[in-house]
């Protein structure tokens, strides 16, 4: 084997460690720091990509999602578990309405969600986040597009988010019912 090939292998093996052990260090201990009102909102810890803790008793899950395939699109997502029960609904946002949409298979259950004032509660919060209610895995999920990996909530929205989630959670309990 050819002694530059040699060397050009070991600068580009040279490079990779350097960026691995110090570049990507540091983006982790940015990152951390950055989001470190919401690890001690939810009294929470880092496992793997996701902060998991407890609001109210209740487990919480926060974390980014790139969801994209050629381009990077990231959507923020919290998890609040909840009891399992009733039927699947969700609220999106849609774009050429500018409206909030309940949707559910289930039409009473849509009817009591927006008779308990459903919409307006997802209004309160800032952006256009999508909700929704998980029966199969007990959740009440919030996803909000953000663009990229740099996205952090202040204290404040975060502390809305979760309120919202909350309140969310009662509102099931209550009509999500067989």
């Amino acid at each position: 084997m050819n002694i530059s090939i040699i060397f050009v292998l070991s600068l580009v093996g040279l490079a990779t460690l350097f960026y691995v052990v110090v570049v990507r260090r540091d983006k982790t201990r940015e990152r951390k720091a950055a989001w470190r009102h919401v690890v001690e909102a939810i009294e929470g810890t880092y496992q793997d990509t996701k902060i998991r803790g407890t609001h109210q008793g209740k487990s919480v899950e926060v974390f980014l999602n790139n969801g994209g395939y050629e381009i990077d699109i990231y959507s923020y997502f919290i998890r609040l578990k909840v009891p399992i029960q009733g039927f699947d609904w969700r609220v999106d946002f849609i774009a050429h309405s500018r409206t909030l949409e309940i949707r559910s298979d289930e039409e009473e259950l849509k009817d009591k969600l927006a008779e308990a004032g459903l919409i307006t509660l997802i209004q309160s919060v800032s952006g256009h986040p999508q909700v929704r209610y998980r029966a199969d895995k007990g959740t009440i999920e919030y996803e909000m597009l953000v663009g990229d990996d740099s996205y952090v909530p202040s204290a404040d929205e975060f502390q809305t988010q979760l309120n919202l989630l909350t309140q969310l959670a009662e509102l099931n309990s209550k009509l999500n019912v067989w």
